[in-house]
């Protein structure tokens, strides 16, 4: 195997029945990573409400190296 070598991909009907498809709602990856970038408050409070998380949601997204040495906001 060469680093990089697709090893798997799955078949059209599985990418179609998958999760991560009904949340893109017909938008393709790079469509969804640039919403996920432009608008990430908005991308995270439809990734929380689409997964049903329960818990608190808070006021806003933490953005990337806003909390100076503090890996957990790297996100």
């Amino acid at each position: 195997m060469q680093k990089g070598e697709i090893v798997w991909k799955p078949d059209a009907d599985r990418v179609g029945a998958s999760r991560l498809t009904e949340f893109a709602n017909g938008l393709d990856f790079e469509a969804l990573h640039e919403s996920s970038v432009k608008s990430p408050e908005e991308f995270w409070r439809k990734v929380w409400s689409f997964c049903d998380v329960i818990g608190e949601q808070g006021e806003r997204v933490i953005h990337k190296n806003e909390v100076l040495n503090d890996p957990s906001a790297e996100f």
